[in-house]
């Protein structure tokens, strides 16, 4: 479970859900698709979008001082 869920998105095929979410406890924001929990940061900023293809969903995040733009495939 989730202690908040935000910037909830559909791909533009509508066969992908994807959205960023905070574990308080873990202490890490984590993007979700599909169900599917990506890598930990300690915090998920900018707003989370789907390619026009729905290949691809990106959004920003930041580790420690490192700011990190984060492009995953859609599997």
């Amino acid at each position: 479970t989730y202690e908040l869920v935000w910037n909830m998105r559909f791909s533009p095929n509508s066969q992908h859900l994807a959205y960023l979410a905070m574990k308080t406890i873990e202490g890490n924001d984590f993007m979700v698709l599909d169900q599917k929990e990506g890598e930990g940061y300690d915090w998920a900023f900018s707003d989370l979008r789907f390619t026009a293809d729905s290949q691809h969903v990106y959004y920003g995040a930041m580790k420690g001082n490192d700011f990190w733009r984060i492009v995953q495939n859609v599997e």
